[in-house]
């Protein structure tokens, strides 16, 4: 990171005050002059990230972290950061694959690996949802959410046996789980029990009967 200079040093001084009154508009406004004469200084961007999002301005965050991004594209938390606020904004291909560079960088994230297994179940695309939920569940076996929702992607996608699995696993992390599931379930446990039948059905060697 670049040093401060003497004249945004005393600019970032005067931003931090303010905001430690609470005082955003006043501090952007200093913050976006330190900006116009210092665009690389990264301590500067960050704060214009912060300010921007206590005054509820995602959008102008958002520039600051694009900033951000283009001085340093292996931020990977810089990354998660477009993605939270993309979604907030609604806007969820640059969001699942802002996450999806964010898990590039740093794959080990559990957290996110639920969330972009939440985001792509939102956009209906289960097989890949599935397969961020399972990366999810390998780097926290314990997070009964994460097999709930693997357990609705595997019902989406008709894997009845694997739905029903995960789903036993979720209630028995938290048994809460269950009554939310409520109807569904009840679905997905007829329909096992049908499944069963038919496959035992098949499983008699008709050539036994008779002669």
């Amino acid at each position: 990171m670049a040093e401060d200079r003497p004249e945004t040093g005393q600019i970032l001084d005067l931003a931090s005050t303010l905001m430690n009154k609470a005082r955003f508009t006043e501090a952007i406004e200093a913050l976006e002059k330190a900006v116009e004469m210092d665009p690389c200084n990264r301590t500067i961007l960050d704060r214009v990230v912060i300010c921007n999002l206590e005054l509820k301005k995602p959008k102008k965050a958002l520039e600051a972290i694009n900033s951000i991004l283009t001085l340093e594209p292996t931020a990977y938390q810089v990354w998660a950061d477009k993605a939270y606020l993309h979604l907030l904004l609604k806007q969820e291909s640059e969001g699942i694959e802002a996450l999806k560079e964010s898990l590039k960088l740093n794959p080990r994230n559990q957290r996110e690996w639920y969330l972009l297994g939440t985001v792509l179940m939102t956009a209906e695309a289960w097989m890949e949802a599935k397969d961020a939920l399972q990366t999810a569940i390998q780097l926290d076996p314990n997070s009964s959410i994460a097999w709930y929702n693997l357990a609705a992607c595997n019902y989406m996608l008709r894997e009845v046996k694997p739905a029903l699995a995960a789903a036993e696993q979720a209630f028995a992390i938290d048994p809460i789980l269950e009554s939310i599931a409520d109807e569904w379930i009840d679905a997905l446990r007829e329909e096992y029990d049908i499944l069963s039948i038919s496959e035992s059905l098949f499983d008699v060697d008709i050539y036994s009967a008779g002669g």
